[in-house]
Parts: C-alpha cells; sequence; structure tokens
C-alpha cells in the first residue's frame, strides 16, 4: 500500500544546511525585511515575534481607542481575534461566503457600526479574499485594512500582492508554513510612522538565539513525513486512531486561550538567510503547489457530496493548504487513514462560538459549517500526479465504504 503524510515541511535539507553555515556571519532581521519588501513592493517590513504579537502590535500603533470595533473572520484561529480583546478593542465576527473560506464582504458592510476603525481579510489556505471589495468598503466606512497574510505570502489579487492591498498586512514563517524560517513573523505597513512604532514595540533589539528547538522540530517532522519514515510515523497514526486519540492533536494542538503579556522578537542570521533562500524560489515552488492543488480539485469535483472552495475571481490562490468541504469529515478522516492517506481536520475555529469570545457571539452558520465539513488532505510540492490521483480515489472509496 501508497502511504501519503497530510503535510511536509517546505524545506530541503540543502535550504537548511545552506542557511545554518550562513548563520554563522553577523547579521538579522533586516536583510530578510529588505527582501521581502521588495518582493511585496511595500515601503516597511518590521521582524515580529509571531503573527499574533505583530498584529497586537499593529493594532496598538494605529492609535486606536479601547472598545473600538474590529471586523474579524469568524472562521480564524482563535489568536487573531484574541489579539484584538488584548489590544483593548472588540472583535466584530463576520461570516465567510457559504461556498469559500473568504469573509464576505456583504456580510461585513452589514457589521459596521459607528465605533468600526478596522477590517482583517484573512487568506485562508492561501485563498485570497475578494480585496476589492473589502477595500472598497473600508474607503468607503473610513477602515485601516490589515491583512492576515498568515497562509499566503506569493498569493495575489489582480496582480498586486496579497499583503500590498491594505494599510498593513502580517506573515509568519513557522516550521508547518509554505515558507518558513523556523518561526518568527514579519509586518507590514505603508505609513512610516507607524512603522517606527512598529520598530520600537514588535521588533527586539536583543539579537535572536537560533531557535534549536524549532530547528529539531523541523528535521524530526521532515524526517518522519519523508521516504521510509512515514510508513513508521503512519502505524502511530493507526495505533492513536484505534486508541481514538488524534497524534497530531496531542503533539501540536494549542488550546484557545486569551494572549498574555506581549512579546517583541527577531530573526537569527540563519533564519534570515534561509528566508532569504525560501523567497528566491517561493513562486516555482508555489506554481507548483498550484498545479497539484487544481489538478486534486478537479478530480475531486466529480465526487459526490465534496465541495471545493470556491476562488475569488481576480485571485491567484497559492494553495498553502488543500481544503475541502466532506460532510461527515471525522469518519472520512478515519477512512482515508485506513487506506494508507493521512488528513487533517485542521485547526482553525468558528470563533464567533469559543466561549472566550462569550460576550461577542454571533450567530455565523457559514463558518459554523466549515468548522464541521473542511477537511484537508495532502498537499507539498513533491507530491506527484500519480499521488494526486491516489488521493481523490481512495477518497471516493472512503465515502463509499468500498
Amino acid at each position: 500500500m501508497t502511504f501519503l503524510p497530510s503535510f511536509r515541511p517546505a524545506l530541503s535539507w540543502r535550504e537548511l544546511g545552506a542557511a545554518l553555515r550562513a548563520g554563522r556571519r553577523p547579521g538579522g532581521s533586516e536583510e530578510f525585511a529588505r527582501a521581502l519588501e521588495r518582493y511585496l513592493d511595500v515601503p516597511h517590513a518590521v521582524a515580529a515575534h509571531s503573527a499574533r504579537w505583530g498584529l497586537y502590535h499593529l493594532l496598538r500603533g494605529l492609535g486606536l481607542r479601547e472598545g473600538d470595533e474590529v471586523l474579524v473572520p469568524a472562521l480564524t484561529y482563535f489568536a487573531v481575534p484574541a489579539a484584538v480583546v488584548r489590544a483593548g478593542l472588540k472583535p466584530v465576527f463576520v461570516d465567510i461566503q457559504p461556498d469559500s473560506l473568504a469573509i464576505d464582504p456583504e456580510a461585513a458592510r452589514r457589521s459596521v457600526t459607528g465605533r468600526t476603525r478596522a477590517v482583517i481579510p484573512t487568506h485562508l489556505s492561501g485563498f485570497i479574499c475578494d480585496l476589492a471589495a473589502v477595500c472598497a468598503l473600508a474607503r468607503e466606512r473610513g477602515l485601516t485594512v490589515i491583512e492576515d497574510c498568515a497562509q499566503s505570502l506569493g498569493g495575489a489579487f489582480r496582480g498586486r500582492r496579497a499583503g500590498a492591498w491594505g494599510e498593513a498586512a502580517y506573515f509568519t514563517f513557522g516550521v508547518t508554513k509554505h515558507m518558513t524560517t523556523l518561526g518568527g513573523a514579519m509586518v507590514v505597513a505603508r505609513d512610516e510612522v507607524l512603522a517606527r512604532g512598529l520598530r520600537r514595540a514588535a521588533q527586539s533589539p536583543v539579537l535572536a538565539r537560533l531557535p534549536a528547538a524549532a530547528l529539531l522540530k523541523a528535521a524530526v517532522m521532515k524526517c518522519a513525513t519523508s521516504g521510509p519514515g512515514f510508513p513508521l510515523t503512519y502505524a502511530g497514526l493507526r495505533l492513536c486512531a484505534g486508541a481514538g486519540l488524534d497524534a497530531v492533536d496531542l503533539l501540536f494542538a494549542e488550546p484557545p486561550a486569551q494572549l498574555g503579556e506581549p512579546r517583541a522578537g527577531a530573526f537569527h542570521p540563519a533564519q534570515s538567510a534561509l528566508g532569504l533562500l525560501q523567497l528566491a524560489s517561493l513562486d516555482a515552488r508555489n506554481q507548483r503547489r498550484r498545479e497539484r492543488a487544481l489538478q486534486l480539485y478537479g478530480l475531486l469535483r466529480a465526487i459526490p457530496g465534496v465541495r471545493v472552495p470556491r476562488s475569488q475571481e481576480g485571485a491567484e490562490d497559492v494553495f498553502s493548504s488543500c481544503p475541502v468541504f466532506v460532510p461527515g469529515k471525522e469518519r472520512a478522516r478515519q477512512e482515508l487513514l485506513r487506506r494508507g492517506i493521512d488528513s487533517s481536520l485542521g485547526y482553525l475555529q468558528d470563533c464567533s462560538a469559543l466561549e472566550m469570545f462569550a460576550e461577542q457571539r454571533r450567530e455565523c452558520p457559514n463558518a459554523a459549517r466549515a468548522k464541521r465539513e473542511v477537511l484537508y488532505l495532502p498537499l507539498y510540492e513533491e507530491l506527484a500526479e500519480s499521488d494526486v490521483e491516489l488521493v481523490a480515489d481512495r477518497l471516493r472509496r472512503a465515502l463509499r465504504g468500498a
């Protein structure tokens, strides 16, 4: 039987070795920041500890008043609205479109009040939002647009990079991202005054240490999901599943919680070097992912009961992961695993229904449905055309119980 992992780190041993060698020289965040500015065509990029703290510092830097409202898609990672709360602001949850993962611009329009000051369009799984509609609403109502590009570096809308449409944006580069520096984040801004404030608050003046734990995690994950390593990993996944446990959740899940004390961050020279290497090849690697994703989605459209997220007209998606709508996704995942294909339930939440945001609770039926149905199928650069056909065939068999 052929075994396929749901994920592989977007990192080669060659890149890792080259980054470690380059990391011996002085340097850090600035060289990588300047390269990202050129890539995105934005004037300012600043290092941050993580996406959540980058967003927090952005919100604080805008000078908003306590209790001002920020429109946030209901389907997102809990840390996004948690950062809004930590900044003293009120997240207002907006439903997603029924046939995509993107914030619904019309629902956002209906959510604007006299206290609304900003909107955060999130490009989930590399599917780019309708930025023209979001930015038009923002201009009309005087809102600041902060793009959540944690999963979308390299994507574009109508020829302009995601992250270059709004007044600000943030990117993150953890081990599981489609471009990784083993951790860390960047915030970008158009306003020079905002950028200066971010350099004081979000970027640590202390030279970062080599992220040894993340380095070890990346090496272990690469071994566990590649070549002869994955059949052993697969056996462990099956054992956990047989005991009613989710091995991925046990290892990586982060329970939703409010944020603690603000943190600043910086990049070690090895991280910066890795970022430069990965950025240079990002477009080519994104194109390989795009080709495999479109091939898989083409095959999945023929499977009864499976829905493929709609791309926005004018969007150039990057497919940092491969989400599909599958009713009964937990059982589908178990059946796929039994057939050698690992998949993921994902970590996104309908945050409008989380107890930690009870005061901001709203009915967002499309986000609730996505939380129930979205399953993430294998997608990475090394995936062959035959692997894509195998995933589609085994999902078809899994859903009909063959």
